[in-house]
């Protein structure tokens, strides 16, 4: 675990399909739903970045000092987010400042608005209709 970073968000999702799966799983949706909006929340705030063509989630390593593995504000840091650490997709250190990549990830940022799509669909059952106006902005 390293607090530096995340992993590619996909929790939401998940309960989601639980939830279509096994009605009795609603006492699930109601314990995780707000954990998980918290988590898609910290991406708008860490992880979006304004581009010339418009925002974008980019991947990222916090600084912090609770990691010593060499990757925390660097750019090895920002590609183990991705989950695709290996991937010729990240090659190159020449675009990464201030703790981000200055790339716009596609894969992470879909991600990113399927949690919303799964929250706006999960908020009933966990009780919280009331989210639903600010998930969809």
């Amino acid at each position: 675990k390293s607090s530096d970073r995340t992993e590619p968000p996909v929790g939401a999702k998940v309960l989601q399909d639980m939830a279509k799966r096994d009605p009795d799983a609603a006492w699930l949706v109601r314990l995780l739903f707000d954990d998980l909006e918290d988590w898609t929340d910290w991406f708008w705030a860490s992880r979006l970045t304004n581009f010339s063509f418009g925002p974008a989630i980019v991947l990222g390593s916090d600084n912090v000092s609770d990691v010593n593995d060499g990757s925390v504000f660097h750019m090895q840091g920002a590609r183990y987010e991705s989950g695709l650490d290996n991937s010729p997709m990240y090659d190159g250190d020449d675009y990464f400042v201030n703790g981000r990549m200055q790339l716009a990830d596609v894969g992470m940022t879909s991600m990113v608005v399927q949690e919303l799509d799964s929250l706006v669909s999960l908020a009933p059952t966990a009780g919280r209709s009331d989210r639903v106006a600010e998930l969809q902005r």
